[in-house]
């Protein structure tokens, strides 16, 4: 279940401070369908941005099956409106991406020493299956390519099938 307590977030403009979410409270059951309206700059993006551990609130806390939501995890997932891929990487580099990350988060938490081998050969085979999962596998040379020709589409498709 995800609970919000008072959950508030304000943002610093020069020397005021502009109040963004005011302090909601809510909970959702897993199942759950929640829709969230709202005019331009209410705090939609900004809750959801709370809930998937990107920003901390002003006040307040937000939790998932009663732990805190206080930095992103790979149970709670954020599909933005603009696909976020980093256009300096090919598409293979951003596919493979996440896993780099949870790499270096397992390392940085003395999980272990170096990247065995076998997790070298696990995360090309992930990125293969998600590449092949949204099309591109096939196209062996499309993985190497840089993503600023891809379409929306396509761009969308990576982000969301990998990330």
């Amino acid at each position: 279940m995800v609970r919000l307590q008072e959950l508030c977030k304000s943002f610093q403009e020069g020397r005021r401070s502009r109040q963004v979410l005011d302090c909601v409270s809510a909970s959702f059951q897993p199942g759950e369908f929640v829709v969230l309206l709202g005019k331009s700059g209410s705090g939609k993006s900004t809750l959801l941005t709370l809930l998937a551990g990107l920003d901390h609130p002003t006040q307040g806390r937000a939790t998932l099956d009663g732990a805190p939501i206080s930095a992103p995890q790979r149970r709670i997932g954020l599909v933005f409106q603009q696909a976020n891929l980093m256009p300096w990487r090919t598409v293979k580099e951003n596919i493979r991406l996440p896993l780099e990350l949870d790499y270096l988060l397992a390392l940085t938490a003395g999980l272990f020493d170096a990247l065995p081998l076998e997790r070298v050969s696990e995360a090309e085979q992930a990125v293969r299956a998600a590449a092949n999962g949204i099309g591109i596998g096939q196209a062996g040379h499309a993985i190497q390519n840089g993503v600023a020709n891809l379409s929306g589409r396509r761009r969308r498709d990576i982000t969301v099938d990998v990330h």
